[in-house]
Formats: structure tokens, C-alpha cells, sequence
């Protein structure tokens, strides 16, 4: 249930029409200011640049010019592979750009190409053309804030509401280590279904840059925009512009979205705006819109504090206020009044609270009757103590509170100052490659060899770009770091210190460093139990982490004990509708689909979809996840006309909702391209996984298990599609990987064994095949267990391949083991069972023994019709697999209909030169 009250919109009355109306006058005189602050830069008059021939952009067809600024050009064009509209920006300057210009163009594409929010533009491409250096990135229709502001009239929560979408991302980019140095309206456009999008991080820098910052301060040029711009700003002083900085011009432009107005006059010449924006105190909002209450004119001049310590600590920070706001929870702002908390729950709980206060009133009025009138001064007493009681506790929790934000907001900001990515990049891969050599060293004991390895290592890193080199290698040091800060410093704070903890072994698990985020998580959900109890949301959210993370890790027994005491806490605490606990069923429903237990997995994940559906809304995030999980598991139980419309939907509002890049929209992807691989669409499946394994390369490396993922699922398709070769190299790769970091136990390395042995089986390279089977068959055994689906798709093959050795009763062995665990793990309907069925009926006609071989190849026939369709591949193999041992029996007439319905089926769906149709 949603406990947040009810809010009656505004009415929009004279006084807010003035509001729209001035707001247009407002954006116009800002543009004016800017305009003047940028006069320094601009260039001499008689100076003309145009920008490079519309055709110059290969790839990309030009529609028109969006706009034109002193730096860059923006045109909308199409790209012609996917017919998606894009917006180009262009150098203007192109070869005549100075160094400062091309430096901030490049700062660009490299923080654009580090950050993955669905609120903040998406970089796709870049290059040169005709000279000029250019950039391909998300085309937003809609209008810039202030003018969609000032087109309509907003109530204060749809205002705060987008604003906090705005702070979300902004936040997002201080993660990565990123400043705008540039927020105002002009650079966060709305989109045509109400989303706001930041753009323009020309202006940017990664943590802290000296090189930036002595640019700025030998130019004397202002850097950002002056109505906007943070009293440290206006200074001139680069060593105080941090995250707060982006926090002040956050609170601009919130105190413009609700008044339609600047805090102060910055539309005169610059030395007096200059001298408001460090000296004046801002206009109350309520003084000019009445609306506006005492919590919301509290975070808009918290945000616009002069003092940076006093101002929220970060976009986050800020953001959750807003969200408390509009959950009718109290505001860290006004937190250290302990009366305005116990006000601000009395408020929300208003309901339980007039409960309890009538039971008072009852018990009164029966104390009166009879008669116990002497008691009431010292009962007023005893409840005057309790609420001077409640009080002081409430004040100590709200400082501790406000304590605990601000340390949280020290040590993140302290720990972006280690993630300069483009400052950094080289000295970490200097620092880096000594640790390197002396790894090799232990393996290779010639010298040229050893320099020659060493090298590639090195130019392979720097290929990648410095911002790369952060992301795989630096941020593991910095987290390295992190964690023994956290350690050390929050020892005698467990709560913090479980917090922090938790932080670090998130970013650990999202590169992929399972191993090193596991402590952590162990030790952030004991310090909950400990310190909280086992049923605090605390403690449970940690527990679903941790199972989270054994699940990845391949730990799946582990997985499955942390994940349920973690769903049967939350629906007992939070209940089954709580977001926390759809992430609970969804988890607990994925562990099961791996552990192969399909139709344990099937309800939780319909429970899951459908109440996101209902409670989150079609488009959220969480919904999104629980719409791929549910089709990717009808899927892989071969229910293909079920999982067909989710598994398109998954990805198509992922992609509009999250963006191209985002890590959902690849999982989306590579579930897409699985499903056209099994309904036998291979050229659309090589496109999907293609487009699936170059965006896992570039947004979370070649290294990341994601990646490793995708190109397994790449080279299976090119397995089936028959091209071996290249294959081949795929699962090398993958196998080489997962190895590497994921183990030689776990299951996706176990998966790229199998792949390799069936691979080599095709190439008829068999006793290397047996190697690889044999392996991946025996730790699946030991480490799955007998009965798991994918130990007995091992055992299957074993049984395959010796028979093709002529090793025949070991064969035979193996192929009723597989059949037998199949029809009592997945049933006599599943596809893995019909392949078992078909195995032994194909291992017994090899036998002789056609009449005994007659039922299975019968029941697989039936099956594959009944479950995949008259057209489905699976269903004209075993077409010819019928005909065929009816022909081994004489049955001439008989096997006639079954081959020549094989044979017009397959030219049909895989055409005349596919070798199927051509061994027909």
C-alpha cells in the first residue's frame, strides 16, 4: 500500500499565469546574461567558420541544423543503419580550433562515454570529417527546462518530481567522478514523454584536474554559465569548485521551476551579477509564490547556501530530500529539530496516531468515572517526561543522522578525488605494469619474451584510452583503498561503516569483481544482523545482496538460503507489494532458473511481473527486469509463443526507457537474439548478439562476465550457423576469460568447456572433444550435482560423442542416464527431453535395433510437433529421422511422406542451400 497522503493539485489562478508569462521574459534575459558573461571567448567579427559538407559524416545522412553556440554546431541526422534519428555536434572552429577548444570537446565524448543514465544523453559514436571533430549522440526532441516549464502551469509536486529525476542524474555523474560546471536550463532538455535529459558536459572535469584548473585561473576566463554560476564560481578560486558546486546550480534552477525566477538580479552587467551571486541572499520563494511551503523553501535555500559546507553535500543528498518531501517523510534539512520529526510522523501515521489518541481519550474518561481524578497531575506529569523523553531521542537520532549523511558525503567525496580518469590513466598504466612483469616473470623465463608479452600487455591497455585503463584497473585500487579506509576509520561506527561497506561491494559485483566484493558483503549484512536485528530492512536488503552475489559467483546452494530467509523476511516486514520485496521474489525466482528448477522459478517470476506491473507501472526499471526474466524463462522451458511478446516488449522499452547502453538494455539484447536463434531466425540473431557483444566490450570491458557472456552466445549462433572457424576464436576467448575471473568451477566456464567440446566434436577433432566433454562433465557432477539441467545436457554429449568413437556401450550408458534424468527433472514435453529421446532412438537404429529404436523416434517426432510447431527445425530433423528408420526397416512406403515433408519443410524455413535441405 502506498502510505504517501493525498496531495490536491493547485488550481492554476492570475498569479500563477504571471508566473508562465514571466518565465519566458526570465529565460530570455538569462540568455542575454550568458551571452555577455561568454564575450570573452568569442571570436574576432570578422571571422566566419560553417561546418563541414552535410555529406561528410559517413554513415550518417544530415536532416538539418538543431544549433549553433560559440563552440560546436548541432545538427539532427539519421544513421543509416538503423534509420534512429541522432544529434551530431560538430567542432565549429575544425581546424582552426585552439587547443583549449579541442581539449574540451575531447573531455566531452571521454565523460559522455563513461556514463550510463537513462536521464543524462547518450554518446554513440565519434570522429572527423572534413577536419572537423564531431560526436554522434541521443536526439531528444522536446524543449530545453525553462521553456517547457513556462509552457503549462506545474503543481509543486510535479516540479519536485521532475527535478528529482534531474538530481538523480546529476548524481550519477558524481559517481563516476564527474562535475558539470555547467547545469542550467539550456542543457537539461524535457523529452516528448516528460523525461529530462542533461546534456552539454563540455564544461565537465573528472575529479580534480590541475591541468583545468591552471588553464581556467592563466586565461581569467569564466568557466560556466553566469546566471547559474556558485559563489566559488563568481571567485575565480578552482580549488573550491567540487560537487556542491553542481548543487548550488541545481538550487538556480530549481528556485526558477518554481517561481519562474533567479534568487537574485544576474541580468545586469556582469560586475553586478557577479557581486549578487556572492553577496546577496536570495528572495524567499514564498514571498512569490504562496504555495510554496516551509520544507520546500528549506531544500531551495540549503541548495543556495554561500557556504559550501552548508549546502547539501551532494546531488544525491539532495535528491533524497526531495524524495522525503514527497514521501511525507521529514527532510534531513530541517532534521535537527526533534519536534519537526516527531510533528512530521505524527503527520504521516496520522491515522494510527488518532487510533491510539482515541484509546487514550477512553481510558481518561473511564479513569474519571471512576473516580482516580487524584492521578491526573502525575499522569500529565509521567506523559509531560515521556514526551521530553521522545523528544531528546528524537533530536540525538536526528543528529546522528545528519552526522552519518555528512560522513557519508566526506568519504564519497574524498574517494572520487582518487577517479580522475583522464589525468590518471597513464601513470596507472606505469604504476601498474611493474606488478604486471613480475606476474609474467614467474612464467616466462626468456627475457625478449618476456619484454615482447610485457609490451603487448601495455599497448593492449592503452588502446583501450585512459578513461578505459579508470575504469578497469583504477577503480579497483580506489575501491582497494576504500575499503581499508572504511575499516580503519568508521571501526567505533558500525552502522556507517556496514553502509560504506555495502557501497564498495556494489561496485565491486558491477565490474565483475565477485571475489573482492564478497567479504565485504559478508561483513556489511553481519554488522545488520548484529546491530538491527535479522528482520530490520537493513538486514535484509544486505541478505538479498549477498545472495545476489553467491548466485553470480556460482554458488548456488548458498545463494538459495541467503535468498529465501531474505523473501520470507521482507514479505513478512514489508509486505508483498514493496518494492524491496519484488526485488526478493525476482531474485529468489532467478536462482531457481539457474539451479534448473523451472517450474519453481515460473510462479515467483509471474508473481513478480505482475505485481511490478501493477504497483511500479509498465515503464519502471524493476518492471522492465521482471518482463525479460519472465520471457527468457518461457524461453529456455520452450514455451516460445508465450515468451516471444515479453521478450520484444523487455527490449523495446528498455531501450526507449534506460537507453542502448545501459546494462539492462544488453541483457535484453542478448535475450532477444537467444530467442530468434531458437525460433531459427539466425541472421536476425547474429545482429542482435553482435550489437550485444560491441556494446559489452565498450560500456563494461572485455573482461566484465557480462562480456563474457555475449561472446559465448555469439560463437553458439556461429556454431549452429556452421561457422566454425570463427566460432571457434569466440569460445576461446570466452573460455580464456571466464577462467581467468570467474574460475574454472563456475558455470559459465563450465558452459564454455561444453562449447568447446562440441565445437571440436563438429570439426571431428574427437579426442580433443572428449578432453573438454570430460572435464566439463566431471566438475559439473561435483559442483551441480547429478540431476542438475546442465549436467545432464553433459552427460548427453558424452554419450553422443562416444558413439561417434565406436565406443558403444559406454555410449549407451550415458544416453539412458541422460534420458532418464531429463524425463524426471524437465518432464516428457521438454526440449531437452525430446533430444535425449531422439539420442537413444538414433543410438539404437546405429545399433540395428530398428524396432526398438521406432518408439523413441516416434515420441520425438510428436513431442517437437505438439511443443515447437510442424516448422520448427527440431520438428524436420525428426521428420527425417522417422523416414530414415523406416527406410533401415524396408519400410520404402511408409518412410516416403516423412522425407519429403522434411525436405519441402526445410527448404521452406532454412531454404535450398542451408546443408540441411541439402543432406535431404
Amino acid at each position: 500500500m502506498n502510505n504517501e497522503p493525498h496531495r490536491t493539485p493547485e488550481p492554476p489562478g492570475q498569479r500563477e499565469r504571471a508566473l508562465v508569462d514571466e518565465a519566458w521574459q526570465q529565460a530570455e534575459a538569462a540568455r542575454r546574461a550568458e551571452k555577455e558573461a561568454g564575450s570573452a571567448a568569442t571570436l574576432p567579427s570578422g571571422t566566419v567558420f560553417t561546418g563541414p559538407p552535410p555529406d561528410s559524416f559517413t554513415g550518417y545522412k544530415i536532416l538539418r541544423e538543431l544549433h549553433r553556440g560559440g563552440q560546436g554546431i548541432v545538427y539532427q541526422a539519421i544513421q543509416e543503419s538503423t534509420q534512429r534519428k541522432v544529434a551530431i555536434k560538430v567542432m565549429r572552429e575544425g581546424p582552426f580550433a585552439g587547443s583549449a577548444d579541442r581539449a574540451r570537446f575531447d573531455r566531452e565524448v571521454h565523460v559522455l562515454g563513461q556514463l550510463d543514465h537513462p536521464n543524462i544523453v547518450t554518446i554513440h559514436d565519434s570522429g572527423s570529417a572534413a577536419g572537423h571533430h564531431y560526436f554522434v549522440m541521443d536526439y531528444i526532441p522536446g524543449q530545453p527546462l525553462d521553456v517547457y516549464m513556462a509552457c503549462a502551469e506545474r503543481s509543486i509536486e510535479e516540479t519536485l518530481r521532475l527535478f528529482g529525476k534531474i538530481c538523480d542524474a546529476v548524481n550519477a555523474a558524481h559517481l563516476r567522478g564527474v562535475i558539470h560546471r555547467d547545469l542550467k536550463p539550456g542543457n537539461i532538455r524535457i523529452d516528448t514523454g516528460d523525461e529530462p535529459r542533461v546534456l552539454d558536459f563540455g564544461l565537465a572535469k573528472v575529479a580534480t584536474s590541475a591541468a583545468e584548473a591552471s588553464a581556467m585561473t592563466m586565461t581569467g576566463q569564466f568557466v560556466g554559465s553566469l546566471p547559474w554560476a556558485s559563489p566559488e564560481q563568481a571567485e575565480g578560486v578552482p580549488s573550491k569548485i567540487d560537487l556542491r558546486t553542481d548543487v548550488y546550480a541545481l538550487g538556480v534552477i530549481l528556485y526558477q521551476m518554481l517561481t519562474a525566477r533567479f534568487p537574485y538580479d544576474v541580468t545586469g552587467n556582469m560586475r553586478d551579477a557577479l557581486d549578487n551571486i556572492l553577496n546577496a541572499e536570495p528572495t524567499r520563494p514564498r514571498a512569490i509564490r504562496k504555495q510554496i511551503n516551509d520544507e520546500v523553501e528549506t531544500i531551495v535555500l540549503k541548495c543556495l547556501s554561500k557556504e559550501r559546507e552548508r549546502r547539501y553535500q551532494t546531488a544525491g543528498e539532495l535528491a533524497r530530500d526531495i524524495g522525503h518531501y514527497l514521501n511525507a517523510e521529514p527532510i534531513e534539512a530541517k532534521r535537527d529539530s526533534g519536534w519537526y520529526v516527531l510533528k512530521k510522523t505524527l503527520r504521516r501515521y496520522r491515522v494510527p496516531t488518532a487510533v491510539a489518541a482515541g484509546f487514550v481519550v477512553l481510558i481518561t474518561a473511564s479513569t474519571v468515572a471512576l473516580g482516580l481524578l487524584y492521578r491526573e497531575a502525575d499522569d500529565q506529569r509521567r506523559i509531560a517526561e515521556a514526551a521530553e523523553r521522545e523528544q531528546s531521542r528524537a533530536r540525538e537520532e536526528a543528529e546522528e543522522a545528519r552526522d552519518q549523511t555528512q560522513i557519508v558525503a566526506d568519504f564519497q567525496s574524498s574517494m572520487l578525488a582518487e577517479t580522475d580518469a583522464e589525468g590518471m590513466g597513464l601513470a596507472i598504466v606505469d604504476g601498474f605494469e611493474d606488478r604486471i612483469r613480475a606476474v609474467l616473470a614467474e612464467r616466462i623465463e626468456d627475457r625478449g619474451e618476456l619484454d615482447r608479452v610485457t609490451h603487448e600487455w601495455r599497448q593492449q591497455t592503452l588502446k583501450a584510452g585512459p578513461t578505459n585503463v579508470a575504469l578497469s584497473v583504477l577503480d579497483e585500487f580506489v575501491l582497494a583503498k576504500a575499503a581499508k579506509t572504511i575499516e580503519k576509520d568508521f571501526a567505533d561506527q558500525p552502522l556507517i561503516r556496514a553502509a560504506l561497506q555495502q557501497t564498495v561491494a556494489d561496485a565491486y559485483r558491477d565490474i565483475g569483481l565477485y571475489q573482492l566484493a564478497l567479504p565485504l558483503q559478508n561483513a556489511a549484512n553481519q554488522t545488520c544482523r548484529d546491530e538491527l536485528g535479522n528482520d530490520h530492512a537493513d538486514t535484509l536488503s544486505t541478505m538479498n545482496n549477498l545472495g545476489v552475489l553467491l548466485n553470480l559467483m556460482g554458488k548456488r546452494e548458498e545463494a538459495v538460503l541467503c535468498l529465501r530467509e531474505s523473501l520470507e523476511g521482507h514479505r513478512r516486514v514489508l509486505g508483498d507489494d514493496h518494492p524491496e520485496t519484488l526485488h526478493a521474489i525476482r531474485n529468489m525466482g532467478s536462482i531457481l532458473r539457474a539451479k534448473g528448477e523451472y517450474e519453481e522459478a515460473l510462479p515467483l517470476y509471474r508473481e513478480a511481473l505482475e505485481r511490478s506491473r501493477r504497483v511500479l507501472g509498465n515503464d519502471d526499471p524493476d518492471t522492465l527486469k521482471s518482463i525479460a526474466n519472465m520471457g527468457f524463462l518461457l524461453g529456455v522451458m520452450g514455451k516460445f509463443t508465450e515468451a516471444e511478446p515479453l521478450t520484444s516488449e523487455a527490449l523495446q522499452r528498455s531501450r526507449r526507457v534506460l537507453g542502448d547502453d545501459h546494462p539492462d538494455t544488453l541483457a535484453s539484447i542478448n535475450n532477444f537474439g537467444g530467442l530468434l536463434r531458437d525460433l531459427v531466425k539466425h541472421e536476425e540473431a547474429e545482429a542482435c548478439y553482435r550489437e550485444s557483444l560491441e556494446r559489452h566490450r565498450r560500456v563494461l570491458g572485455d573482461n566484465h562476465p557480462h562480456t563474457l557472456t555475449a561472446i559465448n552466445n555469439l560463437g553458439s549462433l556461429l556454431r549452429l550457423m556452421r561457422k566454425d572457424e570463427e566460432a571457434l576464436a569466440y569460445f576461446r576467448e570466452a573460455l580464456k576469460g571466464s577462467d581467468r575471473v570467474l574460475g574454472d568451477e563456475h558455470p559459465a566456464t563450465l558452459r564454455s568447456i561444453n562449447n568447446m567440446g562440441d565445437l571440436l566434436q563438429s570439426m571431428g577433432k574427437l579426442p580433443e572433444a572428449e578432453s573438454y566433454y570430460r572435464k566439463a562433465l566431471e566438475t559439473k557432477r561435483r559442483v551441480l550435482g547429478n540431476e542438475h539441467p546442465s549436467t545432464l545436457i553433459s552427460i548427453g554429449n558424452m554419450g553422443y560423442l562416444l558413439q561417434s568413437m565406436g565406443k558403444l556401450a559406454e555410449a549407451e550408458r550415458y544416453h539412458r542416464e541422460a534420458l532418464e534424468g531429463h524425463r524426471r527433472v524437465l518432464g516428457d514435453d521438454h526440449p531437452d527431453t525430446l533430444i535425449s529421446i531422439s539420442n537413444v532412438g538414433s543410438f539404437l537404429q546405429s545399433m540395428g535395433k530398428y524396432e526398438d529404436a521406432l518408439p523413441y523416434r516416434r515420441e520425438a517426432l510428436e513431442g517437437n510437433r505438439r511443443i515447437l510447431g510442424d516448422d520448427h527445425p527440431a520438428t524436420l530433423r525428426e521428420l527425417n529421422n522417422m523416414g530414415g528408420v523406416l527406410k533401415s526397416m524396408g519400410k520404402y512406403d511408409d518412410a516416403l511422406p516423412y522425407r519429403r515433408e522434411a525436405l519441402e519443410g526445410r527448404r521452406r524455413v532454412l531454404g535450398d542451400d542451408h546443408p540441411d535441405t541439402l543432406t535431404s
